[in-house]
């Protein structure tokens, strides 16, 4: 039972019934509107396109994830102690500015994949302009939290 205490924790048995209405809804959404795998794959391109030009963010980060993979990671280049609060204030920072972004949290056991990160993720509906807002806001976010003489505000 100790594992119930956990956020991730689903109770097992509602697990695959869960799983498979999910799967089912989504593969019905997309027989229904194929055009959205088109306009989810030109934006994950736009976005990935915009990452890797950015001399901010290429600065900074290694840049994670397929051309046209919907979830990008920016992984820090310098790891350092205070990363991961310094990539949360990036994140915090963004969310004042209306763009939502996260660093994975990992179970404190999981000590296979704790490279620390932030996540970004595409979808259909965003507009281009979207896109270049939410570059254009990381760009100055981690700027703010990550130059060296940085006042750590927008």
């Amino acid at each position: 039972q100790q594992i119930s205490l956990y956020l991730c924790y689903c109770f097992s048995a509602s697990l695959p019934p869960l799983l498979t209405v999910a799967a089912t809804t989504a593969l019905n959404l997309i027989d229904r509107s194929p055009e959205l795998i088109k306009e989810l794959n030109e934006k994950c391109d736009q976005l990935h396109r915009l990452l890797h030009k950015s001399e901010t963010v290429g600065k900074y980060f290694r840049i994670s994830g397929c051309r046209l993979s919907p979830v990008k990671h920016l992984f820090p280049l310098e790891l350092k102690p205070e990363t991961e609060p310094e990539l949360q204030e990036i994140v915090d920072l963004c969310l004042q500015g209306g763009v939502a972004l996260t660093v994975p949290s990992f179970h404190p056991e999981d000590v296979n994949c704790r490279t620390p990160s932030i996540r970004l993720t595409v979808n259909s509906k965003l507009e281009p302009q979207d896109l270049s807002k939410c570059l254009s806001l990381l760009e100055k976010c981690i700027n703010a939290v990550l130059k060296p003489t940085s006042t750590r505000s927008l």
